[in-house]
């Protein structure tokens, strides 16, 4: 009897032990877990930190990928054709214009019709005795012709037409104040423009006489353009400030703007005392075509502005004709179509506008819209409002 007792008391107390035991253990496995998962918390929470930290280092220096129309915004590289490009294509460097002749004699031009350095602009405006002249630029220097002419002297309307594009100035010669006549001469200096004349550069580089032409020998001025940039470059600021830049708007793509087939054709007569410029459009290549210079010049852009002009005579001399550059109206034709447009010049730049359209947000002051044009180059015809231009259009026959 007393030896079952006693075996019986031996088990309980083994039990209890084993539960003692059992307990001791289960206290330090739950330990030993909220250890790791402080741990884990801890290990988490620096993560987190240091991804925090990262996406603010990475704000702070702007979004990886930016948005497909910025892209695109950024990488118009000619500020004067609105054609697209790689951004390590930008075009950062300055405008540079060359006035060029349009005497009869001096037909063709060199560099007019160059099949891949052709102007990006061509200007063309009345000078004096009925004959126009023209300021033709590019928005890369670096990409001229082999070279460039008849190159011939400055006139005030070019000189000031260029300040719309922050530009350089290249002439041969130019006209000087005298007896109630303002002058190139004054606007070079009243201005500071960055130009080059080739009367001081005679048979140096950049400029040149093209020689075995036939020609009389003011119908022979060049200058060269893979001599140009150098000199450019050494005389003047060569970044384009944009602030000083007149800003054209290009659709993405070439289309018709405007009715349909409603220019087919364009003859300008600058004034009653000049010739006139005639231009006919292709369909296969959607471009227009003029022989007026005895050269087949070919342009995606037409642009007629209408300005106000005067006459001002040199005693024994000659008479010039001024541009007030003061805005007016004219036309823009493309694609075989033609628009009525507006133009204006506020604090020393060019807007262009369509005619008649305005556009306003809800409760805002209506605004003009501005007139955007398609990628490509331009010639710009540049007449008299006052003394009988006229613009004839011809629409598809």
């Amino acid at each position: 009897m007393k030896s079952s007792l006693l075996r019986h008391e031996i088990i309980l107390r083994i039990g209890a032990l084993l539960m003692i035991l059992a307990l001791v253990f289960s206290f330090s496995a739950c330990g030993s877990n909220e250890q790791g998962s402080a741990d884990e918390d801890q290990a988490a929470q620096t993560e987190e930190n240091t991804e925090t930290a990262e996406e603010t280092k990475s704000e702070s220096k702007g979004p990886v990928f930016e948005p497909k129309t910025v892209q695109k915004q950024k990488s118009q590289i000619n500020v004067l054709t609105g054609e697209l490009g790689s951004k390590k294509n930008k075009i950062k460097t300055r405008v540079v214009g060359i006035v060029v002749e349009n005497h009869p004699q001096s037909r063709p031009q060199w560099g007019m019709d160059d099949p891949k350095y052709s102007p990006d602009i061509i200007l063309e405006g009345e000078v004096e005795g009925g004959f126009t002249r023209m300021f033709w630029m590019w928005a890369n220097y670096n990409a001229l012709p082999d070279y460039v002419g008849p190159v011939r002297s400055a006139r005030p309307p070019f000189i000031l037409f260029s300040e719309f594009f922050d530009s350089y100035f290249v002439h041969w010669g130019r006209s000087h104040t005298e007896a109630g006549y303002t002058g190139a001469s004054y606007y070079f200096k009243r201005d500071n423009i960055a130009h080059l004349d080739g009367m001081y550069y005679e048979r140096t580089a950049p400029f040149d006489r093209k020689q075995g032409t036939g020609r009389a020998i003011e119908h022979t001025a060049i200058v060269y353009g893979d001599q140009l940039p150098k000199t450019l470059e050494s005389k003047f600021r060569t970044k384009l400030t944009m602030k000083k830049c007149s800003k054209l708007n290009f659709y993405r793509t070439k289309k018709a703007r405007g009715k349909k087939k409603s220019c087919y054709g364009l003859t300008l007569k600058f004034s009653d005392r000049t010739q006139t410029t005639e231009w006919k459009y292709n369909e296969k290549d959607k471009k227009y075509y003029s022989s007026s210079f005895q050269t087949n010049v070919a342009r995606d852009n037409l642009l007629v502005l209408f300005d106000n002009t005067s006459y001002q005579t040199k005693p024994g001399y000659t008479t010039y004709c001024n541009y007030e550059v003061g805005g007016g109206k004219g036309y823009y034709a493309s694609c075989g179509a033609v628009q009525k447009i507006e133009w204006k010049v506020k604090k020393g730049k060019l807007y262009l506008y369509e005619k008649g359209k305005v556009k306003a947000a809800p409760g805002a002051k209506a605004k003009k819209s501005q007139l955007s044009m398609n990628p490509g180059k331009t010639w710009i015809g540049w007449a008299s409002a006052n003394h009988n231009g006229k613009c004839t259009i011809k629409p598809a026959s």
